[in-house]
């Protein structure tokens, strides 16, 4: 596969078809173009493996193009850091080094921030996209979480006052999906908030409907 072809896939005159490396996106950006360079059969440049019996001329040219499309996908920062490498494999560890680093502590923040976070006085329609954003964050930086974390997370930030919807939850035969978990939520938090207005205009009122959630 020809540098020609590495450019037009990875779409470096595009700037809507790549992603630049910052500080919080290196995973999802050695993925993107560590994937595109073994497809186009030139990843042995970045990690100094090439053996094609290429002449020398062939092999410095071919380097220095990879070099420039690695340049093209950073932003300013990460331009800085290629300056002082020489060569493409150069220039690959050198981002690694300066960029794998801050993403595992920002990775690190964002797992801290996701299990730290309750609903306390705010609304489901608050709550829950707070921690459907952490979880999108972690995804794009390629360090997902699965469903079943986050429905376990949304269920521990609850308060007491959700005791029995928890409850019902933990007792379904089948699991539940986060969205499917959002309606649920929204459903029982009106439920209160009847029982609440039911409570405040009628005080002698002892006996309400109880509602089931499955």
């Amino acid at each position: 596969m020809s540098v020609k072809n590495l450019v037009r896939r990875l779409g470096v005159h595009d700037n809507t078809n790549h992603t630049l490396l910052n500080n919080n996106n290196y995973p999802a950006w050695y993925k993107q173009v560590n994937s595109l360079l073994i497809a186009c059969d030139l990843e042995g440049y970045v990690v100094g493996t090439t053996t094609c019996p290429l002449p020398l001329l062939t092999l410095i040219r071919q380097d220095k193009l990879i070099y420039l499309d690695l340049l093209v996908l950073c932003d300013f920062e990460a331009r800085s850091v290629m300056v002082a490498a020489d060569t493409s494999c150069d220039a690959w560890l050198a981002l690694a080094c300066s960029f794998s680093n801050r993403s595992h502590s920002i990775i690190m923040s964002l797992r801290e921030r996701l299990s730290s976070i309750t609903k306390g006085s705010s609304s489901i329609s608050t709550y829950l996209p707070s921690i459907r954003n952490i979880a999108d964050k972690l995804a794009l930086i390629g360090h997902p979480i699965d469903n079943l974390e986050m429905v376990i997370q949304a269920l521990n930030g609850l308060g007491p006052t959700f005791r029995e919807f928890t409850a019902s939850i933990h007792t379904r035969d089948s699991p539940i999906a986060f969205n499917e978990l959002y309606d649920k939520m929204v459903d029982f938090e009106m439920f209160l908030q009847r029982q609440e207005h039911i409570l405040t205009s009628d005080p002698n009122t002892s006996n309400l409907t109880q509602h089931h959630y499955n």
